[in-house]
């Protein structure tokens, strides 16, 4: 029998797609590319973040998908989930690709 114990903070948490892009919700409105890049250093380089924003007024929604040099970086990255970065407890987890193939975006619900 396995025994799982839930990983400590920056242990690499198992990156089973090999994804280089993390979603970080819950983030400062002060937050940027470069403090961001200081709180996860022990992960690795950072080398793109994509930040979310309001469609209608354009302001940053508190979140955004942080794209890591390796996967391993990555899991690291998510193994810091719940860490406070800039005052707030940071949601991290493996970014999903999109479960229609990127197809659509306008419109409704589907129906």
């Amino acid at each position: 029998m396995k025994v799982h114990k839930k990983p400590a903070p920056g242990d690499a948490v198992d990156n089973p797609t090999g994804t280089l892009e993390v979603f970080m919700g819950n983030l400062s409105y002060d937050v940027n590319e470069e403090n961001l890049q200081e709180h996860f250093e022990d992960c690795g380089k950072i080398t793109n973040c994509k930040w979310l924003t309001d469609r209608d007024s354009g302001k940053f929604r508190g979140c955004g998908f942080i794209a890591f040099e390796s996967a391993e970086a990555a899991g690291k990255a998510v193994g810091m989930n719940g860490q406070d970065v800039l005052g707030r407890p940071v949601k991290v987890d493996f970014a999903k690709g999109k479960s229609d193939g990127g197809k659509g975006g306008k419109g409704g619900k589907g129906g």
